[in-house]
C-alpha cells in the first residue's frame, strides 16, 4: 500500500464516520458533601473517581470523598470491595457517604467507600458499546515529512461479558518512502462465572520498523 492511497483511506474513514453521542436525558443526580445537586449522566465509577457529564460543562471527575449520594434509575453493575457484584439503580441514602441499592423489588444500603466500580448496563445492543477514535496528522514541507497518527478503543459490556479493544498506529513517511511505523493492537475478553470466578482472555500485538520488530505478540 503507498502512501497515497493510505491517506485517502484514513481521510475517508475520518470524513465518513459519525460522531455519535448519547441521547439518553440526562436525569440522574449526585449530592455534593456542600450540599450541591448537580443533574447530569453518570457516567462510570473507578479508582474512587465518579465520571459525570452535565449539559454546558461536559464531562467532569467527582472524587468520591465528595459524593454524599447519588440517584439514577438507570441500571449499572457494582463491583464491591468484598468481590460481590451487583446489577441494580440507585436511590439517595438520608446517611452521608451512603447509597441505597434497588435490585429485584429490595434495598440494600452501602456505603460508597465499599464500591469499587459502577459501570452502566444498556439494554440496546449498539448502546452497549463505548469508545472513542482519534485520527491525527503532520506535513513538514522543509523535510518532506508526513507523520499520521490513527488510535482509539472501543469497548462492549453486559451483565456477564466485558470486551475491550485498544489500538494505536502511527506512521512517518519522507517523500514516498515509510521511515517509521509503529503499531500497538490490545485485545482482551472477560467472561464472569458462577461463584465469584471469572475467565480472562488477552491478545496483543505490537510493530516498531525503528526497533527492528517486524511482528510481536
Amino acid at each position: 500500500m503507498n502512501k497515497a492511497t493510505l491517506h485517502i483511506i484514513l481521510f475517508l474513514f475520518f470524513i465518513v464516520t459519525p460522531q455519535i453521542k448519547g441521547l439518553a436525558q440526562k436525569t440522574d443526580t449526585i449530592v455534593h458533601v456542600n450540599g450541591n445537586v448537580l443533574k447530569g449522566d453518570f457516567r462510570k465509577m473507578e479508582y474512587g473517581v465518579v465520571t459525570w457529564k452535565m449539559d454546558g460543562m461536559g464531562t467532569i471527575s467527582v472524587e468520591e470523598p465528595y459524593v454524599n449520594t447519588f440517584i439514577s434509575s438507570k441500571q449499572f453493575e457494582i463491583k464491591m470491595k468484598n468481590g460481590l457484584i451487583y446489577y441494580c439503580s440507585f436511590e439517595a441514602s438520608e446517611t452521608n457517604g451512603k447509597v441505597i441499592l434497588i435490585r429485584n423489588g429490595q434495598q440494600e444500603e452501602v456505603f460508597i467507600d465499599d464500591i469499587v466500580e459502577i459501570h452502566p448496563i444498556k439494554g440496546n445492543f449498539w448502546k452497549k458499546f463505548n469508545g472513542n477514535i482519534s485520527l491525527g496528522g503532520n506535513y513538514s514541507r522543509s523535510s518532506d515529512v508526513t507523520t499520521i497518527a490513527f488510535s482509539g478503543n472501543l469497548d462492549y459490556r453486559n451483565k456477564k461479558t466485558f470486551f475491550n479493544l485498544i489500538w494505536n498506529y502511527n506512521l512517518s513517511y519522507q517523500g514516498d518512502s515509510l521511515i517509521t511505523q509503529n503499531s500497538n493492537i490490545d485485545l482482551s475478553w472477560q467472561r464472569l462465572l458462577k461463584k465469584n470466578w471469572s475467565t480472562l482472555v488477552a491478545l496483543g500485538t505490537s510493530q516498531n520498523l525503528q526497533l527492528g520488530i517486524k511482528r510481536r505478540y
